[in-house]
C-alpha cells in the first residue's frame, strides 16, 4: 500500500465497508469511521491521516439532533489541521451547507455515487497541496475571532477557547497536546500539554507535563478557585498548571499564586494569548516562556 493514509467518515455501514475496501484493493491505506467514533477522537495522534472524506449528512447525534459533516469539520481542524477533508455531496445539498463547510476548511465535494478511482485520484491530489503551519496558523486565527461572535453561546464559547489552546499549544516548539477533559480525583482536567521545552525555564520548573484550565467567561477568575486547580493539577501528579482566563484573574488569586510553595501556577489573558497569536510560530516558545517568567518575580 501506497503511504497516503485515507480515512472514511459515513453512517451508512454499508457503503463505508464497500469504499474502505475498495479504497484498499487501490493500494490506498483507507480506514472507516462512523461520525460516533470519529468525534470520540481527541488525540492529535489518532489523526495521522492524509485525507479524509466525509459525508454531508451523517444522521443523529446522541441527543437528536442531525449531525453534518460541518459538525465534523470543526473537530477535525481542531485535532488534524494539516489532513485534507472532501465532503460527499448529495443530490439535495444547498448552498449554505456549501459554504458552511468551505468555511470551515473543506477543499472541495464530490457526488456519493462517485467512482472508486474518482476518490483515489482527489486524494492522490489533495495530499500534495497545503502547509500544515500554514493551515494550522489560519484555523488559530479562526477559532480566536470566532470567540468574539456575540452570537455564540457561553458553552460554545468554552469548546472554542480550548480548542484554541490545543491549537496554540501545539505550535509552540517542544510543546504538545496530549490528553483533553481527563477525570482526576479532584475534577477533570481540559488539557494536559507535555514538556519538551529545551530552555533552561522549562526544565527548571520539573514538570514533564503542564495542566491547562480554560475559563471563557466575563468574570476574573477568583481565588477560591484557585485551590482547586491546584488539586487538579496535584493529582495528575504535576507540578505545574496554567490558568488561561480571557478576563483574567483577581488579585486574590494572584496573591496565593506567589505565596503557594507547593504547585507553580501561571496565569495567561487576553492579551496574552493575543500576543502569542500575533507571534510568528517559531517565535512562541520565546514569548510563551517570556510572559511566564514575568510572573515569578
Amino acid at each position: 500500500m501506497t503511504e497516503l493514509r485515507v480515512l472514511v467518515v459515513d453512517d451508512e455501514a454499508n457503503f463505508l465497508k464497500t469504499i474502505v475496501t475498495s479504497l484498499q484493493l487501490k493500494e490506498i491505506n483507507a480506514e472507516g469511521l462512523q461520525p460516533g467514533a470519529f468525534l470520540r477522537r481527541t488525540n492529535p495522534n489518532e489523526f495521522d491521516y492524509d485525507m479524509i472524506f466525509l459525508d454531508m449528512h451523517l444522521g443523529t447525534a446522541a441527543d437528536g439532533t442531525a449531525l453534518t459533516a460541518r459538525d465534523l469539520l470543526v473537530h477535525l481542524i481542531t485535532y488534524s489541521p494539516s489532513a485534507k477533508a472532501v465532503v460527499f455531496t448529495q443530490q439535495d445539498i444547498t448552498v449554505a451547507e456549501c459554504t458552511g463547510c468551505i468555511k470551515l476548511g473543506a477543499l472541495g465535494f464530490v457526488p456519493k455515487s462517485s467512482k472508486v478511482e474518482d476518490f483515489v485520484l482527489i486524494a492522490n491530489v489533495y495530499a500534495a497541496m497545503g502547509d500544515t503551519e500554514q493551515v494550522r496558523q489560519e484555523v488559530i486565527r479562526r477559532l480566536r475571532t470566532k470567540m468574539d461572535d456575540p452570537g455564540v453561546s457561553a458553552q460554545a464559547r468554552g469548546r472554542l477557547l480550548e480548542n484554541l489552546m490545543v491549537n496554540l499549544f501545539n505550535t509552540v516548539a517542544g510543546f504538545a497536546v496530549v490528553d483533553q477533559h481527563q477525570s482526576v480525583a479532584a475534577g477533570e482536567i481540559d488539557l494536559v500539554v507535555r514538556n519538551h521545552g529545551q530552555d533552561d525555564f522549562w526544565r527548571r520548573l520539573q514538570s514533564y507535563y503542564l495542566v491547562v484550565e480554560c475559563k471563557s467567561g466575563a468574570d476574573a477568575v477568583e481565588k477560591r478557585e484557585f485551590n482547586h486547580f491546584a488539586a487538579k493539577v496535584r493529582a495528575r501528579g504535576c507540578r505545574v498548571g496554567i490558568m488561561v482566563s480571557m478576563a483574567g484573574v483577581t488579585r486574590g488569586f494572584d496573591d496565593l499564586r506567589h505565596s503557594h510553595d507547593e504547585e507553580t501556577i501561571f496565569s495567561l489573558e487576553r492579551t496574552n494569548i493575543d500576543e502569542l497569536i500575533r507571534c510568528q510560530a517559531p517565535d512562541r516558545e520565546a514569548r510563551l516562556r517570556q510572559l511566564l517568567q514575568n510572573q515569578m518575580s
